[in-house]
């Protein structure tokens, strides 16, 4: 599971390094490299659109490989125990992995309706599978979910502290 997390880890580390460095290539020195993102026509269009969308891109290309550094963390330190699953630190990690997610469907929500408002104007865009910022819904219902989990952890946390008491 480690060495997964991390050939995970440096591939989104790379996304999000491409999209940065293409983008400031794109809007600082080459308008032309805007052929990397499929949004030559964008850019044409409107420059403050263009770099709107490479700002959601960037953002959660980002915070997906900051969700993958919390999970290399948890499991290089060992964090996870199985005789005593219940701890703090635990549901520290969870709670900023579940809010690390949480930004990533705020912005692929934000980046998707952006993209089709811009697409509504009858400017061709690339899909969003591309710029990396599809499948919102996918990213609320995995916070959801691993919210209601750190919720069961800390209700798990002070029963077992009331246990330790009573004994």
């Amino acid at each position: 599971m480690n060495v997964v997390s991390w050939i995970i880890f440096i591939g989104l580390c790379v996304e999000a390094g491409s999209f940065i460095f293409n983008a400031v290539f794109s809007v600082c020195i080459n308008p032309y490299a805007a052929h990397y993102f499929k949004l030559r026509e964008l850019l044409d269009y409107d420059y403050g659109y263009f770099i709107v969308v490479l700002i959601f891109s960037c953002i959660a290309a980002t915070l997906k490989a900051i969700l993958f550094y919390l999970i290399v963390k948890v499991l290089h330190e060992r964090k996870i125990n199985i005789e005593a699953p219940f701890t703090e630190e635990l549901i520290k990690y969870l709670s900023k992995m579940s809010y690390v997610i949480l930004g990533i469907a705020i912005f692929s929500f934000w980046g998707q309706k952006y993209l089709g408002w811009i697409a509504s104007k009858g400017i061709k865009m690339s899909d969003t599978e591309l710029l990396r910022i599809s499948g919102a819904d996918v990213w609320f219902f995995m916070f959801i979910t691993l919210y209601i989990i750190v919720l069961i952890f800390k209700r798990g946390v002070e029963m077992q502290f009331e246990n330790e008491l009573t004994i």
